[in-house]
């Protein structure tokens, strides 16, 4: 059951996130309590781009927050051969920021990744972000001239400080020392699913510009 409204408009410190929409409402109130969110000050309204999927439905109250089109950044991970959960680097399809060690990596890799990119878009063309603040949306961090804000209700403290090297600011309220694992830091972390994924995309049509 999605629920938006019922997160408090607080956003002094939390221990714990009920679920991923209590948390998507706790990061999109921080965010538009800032009275200058990253320096911002071009009219240019930013973008939101969630990963799928457990970060669509925190991305999804942060666009709705600022009015802003929601996308996706779809990413597999690339795990080392013969153990495939030991990450050693992200295929990341559209999008290709001018920082660090992000790279760019064509569409064909993405769909033999099994990317299901036709599925959440519909046909629609993926957003531009060229010259535009950009907040990238997890539902948080274990391993870790365009503007790049990454969001996240938690995450590993070293994570976050290796992320801060190479994005343009770095919100995530939440970092336990004794971090061990996301779900730890929910009460409800139930996998979010494509319809779930879907029914967001859709709503957030309404949003700013979104994809087209």
């Amino acid at each position: 059951m999605l629920n938006f409204s019922t997160a408090s408009r607080t956003t002094g410190p939390v221990n714990q996130f009920r679920d991923r929409s209590h948390a998507g409402v706790y990061l999109a109130n921080l965010i538009a309590d800032s009275q200058s969110p990253a320096g911002q000050t071009s009219a240019v309204p930013p973008v939101v781009l969630a990963l799928p999927r457990g970060g669509v439905p925190i991305a999804f109250a942060i666009a709705r927050a600022l009015n802003a089109p929601l996308d996706l950044l779809l990413v597999r991970k690339l795990g080392i051969p013969g153990c495939d959960e030991v990450a050693m680097g992200a295929a990341v399809s559209f999008f290709s920021f001018a920082a660090g060690n992000i790279a760019y990596i064509d569409t064909t890799l993405i769909k033999n990744l099994n990317i299901p990119q036709s599925e959440y878009r519909s046909g629609k063309h993926a957003l531009d972000v060229e010259g535009r603040v950009v907040y990238l949306v997890d539902d948080g961090i274990a391993t870790g001239a365009t503007m790049l804000i990454v969001v996240a209700p938690v995450g590993a403290p070293e994570s976050c400080a290796d992320i801060s090297k190479i994005a343009d600011q770095v919100i995530v309220p939440l970092q336990p020392r004794n971090f061990n694992a996301v779900g730890l830091w929910y009460d409800d972390f139930p996998q979010t699913d494509d319809k779930e994924v879907l029914l967001l995309l859709d709503k957030a049509k309404l949003f700013g510009a979104g994809p087209r």
